[in-house]
C-alpha cells in the first residue's frame, strides 16, 4: 500500500470509528446518570447528563485530537495501531475527555451494595449497545441502499458492535483504570483507599503493563477475547 492509499485508509478508519466513540460514550454517560437516578440519587439528573447529547458527556475535541494524532502517527509509522490497542488507551485516558457525572453514593437508598450496582453500569451500558447494534443489523433492510452506503453503514455496525463489547469486557474489570474498579471501594475497608487511590496514579503505567508484558498480556487478552466471544455468540444465538 502506497503513502497516498495509506492516508485514505487511516482516513476511513477514522471516519468510521470516531462517530461510534461518540455513541459509546454518550450513551454510557446516560445510563449511569440513569442509573443512578434509579438507585436513589438525582444529582447527576439534575446537572444535565440524563441525556444522549455526546456534548453532556465528552470533550469532544479532545477525543478527536485524540484518536486523529493516534492513528496517523500509528500510519505514517507504516502501519495502523492494533484497534485493540486504542480502545485500551481510551479506557485507560478516557479521563482526559470524558466528563463525568456527579455521583452522590451516599444518596443511595442502600450505599455500600448500590455503589457495587453503579461501578458496573458502565460495562452493563456497553453491552446493551453491542446488542442494539446486532438487533440493528437483524432488522435493518439495507437492499435498497447504494452500494457504498451499504458498505459504510455495515462498517460503522461491526465497529459498533466489536468495540461495545470490548468495552464491557474491559470495563467490568474491577482494576484501576478500569470502568468497575470503583466497586473496590464499598469493598472494601477505608484504611485500604488510599492503595486504590496510588494505582490510580499509574493508570498509563498499568495500561502499558497489560499490553506489553507477556505473561500479563498473554492472560489478559485471551480472558477478554474469550468473553468478548461467547457474549457474541450468546446475542447472535437469541437475535438469529
Amino acid at each position: 500500500m502506497n503513502s497516498s492509499q495509506n492516508i485514505l485508509a487511516l482516513i476511513h478508519e477514522v471516519a468510521i470509528l470516531f462517530p461510534v466513540f461518540l455513541l459509546l460514550f454518550s450513551f454510557r454517560g446516560f445510563f449511569m446518570a440513569a442509573t443512578a437516578t434509579l438507585l436513589g440519587d438525582k444529582t447527576s439528573q439534575e446537572d444535565g447528563f440524563l441525556t444522549l447529547n455526546p456534548f453532556a458527556h465528552l470533550d469532544i475535541l479532545s477525543l478527536a485530537m485524540f484518536v486523529g494524532i493516534v492513528y496517523f502517527v500509528g500510519g505514517m509509522l507504516g502501519d495502523f495501531i492494533p484497534r485493540s490497542f486504542l480502545f485500551l488507551i481510551l479506557v485507560g485516558l478516557g479521563q482526559r475527555w470524558l466528563i463525568p457525572a456527579t455521583v452522590t453514593t451516599g444518596s443511595f437508598k442502600h450505599p455500600r451494595l448500590y455503589e457495587v450496582f453503579y461501578g458496573f453500569s458502565g460495562a452493563v451500558s456497553f453491552l446493551i449497545l453491542g446488542f442494539i447494534g446486532l438487533v440493528m443489523v437483524k432488522i435493518l433492510n439495507l437492499d435498497f441502499l447504494p452500494g457504498y452506503a451499504f458498505t459504510t453503514l455495515a462498517e460503522f455496525l461491526r465497529s459498533l458492535v466489536d468495540a461495545a463489547l470490548f468495552f464491557g469486557v474491559v470495563n467490568a474489570i474491577p482494576l484501576p483504570p478500569l470502568g468497575a474498579a470503583r466497586i473496590l471501594y464499598p469493598l472494601t475497608s477505608p484504611k485500604y483507599h488510599h492503595i486504590i487511590d496510588t494505582l490510580h496514579e499509574y493508570d498509563f503505567i498499568i495500561i502499558l503493563s497489560i499490553y506489553l508484558l507477556p505473561g500479563v498480556s498473554h492472560v489478559f487478552w485471551y480472558l477478554v477475547t474469550s468473553m468478548q466471544v461467547i457474549i457474541k455468540t450468546t446475542f447472535i444465538s437469541i437475535l438469529f
